[in-house]
């Protein structure tokens, strides 16, 4: 849905900068709006077609010709022609509709096939030419089914195959205050499954797991997105379809992305499954909900990337884990990791130099030490581990902490480790068999030794290694116990 938002924004950006199109529609009309797709498709015959509907433009786009130019050896397939039409709305926005089937695959033999079908599409939008994006547009899809199968050499095929009852994608934008554009982005698909067949070792028959959810989705947003760096980007590969065409006029790439960066400011999305279930070969795992969040700044100074996953309500596969462990298997955990403190412009615009597309490497490794460089100016990179926690019936973990590591130095940092239930967790250790708990009691028990009392009867671990070879637990050298420097 993205792809359909900015093929039909790179429209717009060519109508915005010629004498755009106004009033009721026309044969004219017609003939100027199918230049003006021809910008950013190439004017391959049979391609673009735009005929009068109503008011408006009926717009086809059958990408058949360009498919049918691929080897058979390297490429084939098939794509629905893509139908819509739009209307002047005066004052420089345009309203898009379209209600179609929609189906696509893609194989390149020996390697990797792909197909996607849509019962139904039925998409609505409108277009602000001053912003160069849509100000809204929601597409809503039916008996949605996506099938991918890939091949690596000497290994059976991995197999995929996904479907949902329903699903919407939606988008908002507006004007930012740093320049471009800031939008948000909304999906939801429900009743999912997929079912997934992975390789084993020959004579091993592959393993079938099966994810289901009520739902799937997420929300986020993209602040700082250049809609015009992007469209240029698109119609510079659509004027030079070939490789000789690209190696041709290597500098012109090179402008186009160097003076696109950083494309985008911050993109973020939170979202997950809820009601899930993944059938294993040894059993059901289930959970309430499982919650992935993702975090990560443009081709900017200040890199940033974060990552977080949060599962309630799990539940293990029945007789999977003795009766005695019952207590100890999380029933819910968080985990959210951030990475600071690297540069991802210096590398990219050093990057873009660098490449030579004439040769057969077209990046030198001598300048991989440079791009190095230019990532971690200081040498490092700052690793944040938000506040988190491992829950179980029995005990409550929770956990944070800083880390700063980099190539050719020892990671340094601090955590803070607090805990409640710690007699509960040595009780059910104790009570289970020796052979399989025996090591981990005196473990347990030298926690207990190194930590402090914390509110409501919890243990706390303030763990300190600020200092290359030290490891402190609440003032305790950890190193000088086991012998360390």
């Amino acid at each position: 849905m993205f792809i359909r938002s900015a093929f039909l924004g790179s429209v717009f950006i060519a109508l915005t900068s010629a004498a755009a199109l106004s009033g009721p529609a026309t044969p004219e009309g017609a003939s100027r709006l199918q230049g003006v797709f021809q910008t950013y498709l190439g004017a391959e015959p049979g391609v673009v077609a735009v005929d009068l509907m109503g008011d408006g433009y009926q717009v086809t786009v059958d990408f058949a010709p360009f498919i049918a130019k691929a080897s058979p050896e390297t490429l084939t397939g098939s794509i629905t022609p893509y139908v819509f039409t739009l209307t002047d709305q005066g004052a420089g926005k345009w309203a898009m509709e379209q209600d179609q089937e929609f189906a696509m695959t893609f194989a390149t033999p020996g390697i990797s096939e792909f197909s996607m079908n849509f019962r139904s599409m039925v998409s609505t939008g409108v277009f602000d030419e001053s912003l160069a994006a849509f100000v809204s547009s929601r597409t809503d899809m039916t008996d949605i089914v996506v099938n991918q199968t890939t091949t690596v050499p000497d290994a059976p095929p991995s197999v995929s195959a996904s479907s949902a009852e329903t699903g919407f994608y939606e988008t908002t934008a507006t004007q930012s205050i740093n320049g471009g554009v800031d939008n948000t982005v909304r999906y939801s698909l429900t009743n999912y499954n997929q079912v997934m067949n992975l390789p084993n070792p020959p004579g091993v028959p592959p393993t079938e797991i099966t994810v289901t959810a009520a739902s799937y989705g997420a929300e986020g947003s993209m602040t700082g997105f250049q809609p015009d760096a992007f469209y240029k980007l698109i119609a510079w590969f659509v004027a030079h379809p070939s490789q000789e065409a690209i190696k041709a006029d290597e500098a012109g790439l090179k402008a186009v992305l160097s003076g696109g960066i950083p494309f985008f400011r911050n993109l973020n999305s939170t979202g997950g499954m809820e009601t899930v279930s993944v059938t294993t070969p040894v059993g059901v795992f289930m959970a309430e909900t499982v919650g992935i969040d993702v975090e990560a700044n443009g081709v900017v100074d200040d890199g940033l990337f974060r990552e977080a996953i949060r599962v309630k309500g799990l539940v293990m596969p029945e007789g999977l884990l003795p009766e005695w462990s019952a207590g100890l298997v999380p029933t819910e955990f968080a985990l959210d990791v951030k990475a600071t403190r690297f540069n991802l412009a210096a590398p990219a615009q050093a990057l873009i130099a660098a490449f030579d597309l004439t040769k057969p490497d077209p990046i030198d490794p001598a300048t991989e030490a440079q791009l190095l460089a230019a990532l971690m100016p200081e040498g490092v990179v700052d690793v944040t581990l938000a506040p988190g926690s491992v829950k179980a019936s029995l005990y409550d973990l929770a956990y944070e902490g800083t880390m700063t590591a980099g190539p050719g130095s020892l990671p340094v940092g601090k955590a803070t480790v607090t805990m409640a239930g710690m007699d509960a967790v040595m009780a059910a250790l104790q009570a289970g068999p020796p052979e399989m708990t025996g090591q981990m009691v005196p473990m347990f028990g030298m926690a207990s030794g190194l930590a402090k009392p914390g509110a409501d009867g919890t243990l706390v671990w303030e763990i300190d290694a600020t200092s290359p070879g030290s490891l402190l637990v609440n003032g305790t050298d950890l190193m000088a116990i086991m012998g360390g420097p």
